[in-house]
């Protein structure tokens, strides 16, 4: 699982309440699914035009 993250801090908080809950709770249940970051140097993604840069 790959999730995109901005530079929004309620981004980073949610990414990290999502991992904690993944490690505590889904890698169990799921061993081969990995779950990584992969941040976006923007504050937010409000466009389609967002998600070209």
């Amino acid at each position: 699982m790959r999730l995109v993250t901005t530079s929004n801090a309620e981004a980073k908080k949610a990414w990290k309440m999502l991992r904690l809950m993944f490690v505590c709770c889904i890698q169990d249940k799921f061993p081969k699914v990995e779950i990584s970051e992969h941040p976006f140097d923007i504050e937010d993604i409000y466009t389609e035009d967002d998600l070209r840069s």
